[in-house]
């Protein structure tokens, strides 16, 4: 049973963020051991099925969703449980990220510098 773990990454761009991310899977020779899709939960409107990205360079497969679309609610904390699924079937247990929408934390390590 392999495990992975998923990261809310809030990194802005041009399109949109945040992004539920995951490592990568390495690419199989055998085509039906190779994750076809993730299922996310946790957010509202239910269950997503998201197809796996492919890495052009190394083929492996991982987890690229967009929450942006998604309606999150300031304050609100989510608990967002992951599935890989290939033809074989889906990953247990679910791999699980908690976050709360809202505001930055305040600035750590505040002090005086002569620079």
């Amino acid at each position: 049973m392999r495990t992975f773990l998923c990261l809310l990454a809030s990194v802005l761009s041009a399109h949109a963020a945040p992004f539920l991310v995951c490592d990568e899977y390495p690419f199989m020779t055998e085509g039906g051991l190779n994750v076809a899709a993730f299922v996310v939960g946790g957010l509202p409107g239910g269950s997503v099925t998201v197809p796996a990205t492919v890495n052009p360079t190394s083929q492996g497969q991982y987890l690229h969703y967009d929450l942006a679309p998604v309606a999150l609610v300031n304050a609100q904390s989510y608990t967002i449980t992951v599935f890989a699924v290939n033809v074989y079937g889906s990953s247990g247990p679910a791999s699980t990220v908690v976050f709360t929408k809202g505001s930055p934390a305040a600035p750590g390590n505040l002090r005086i510098s002569p620079n």
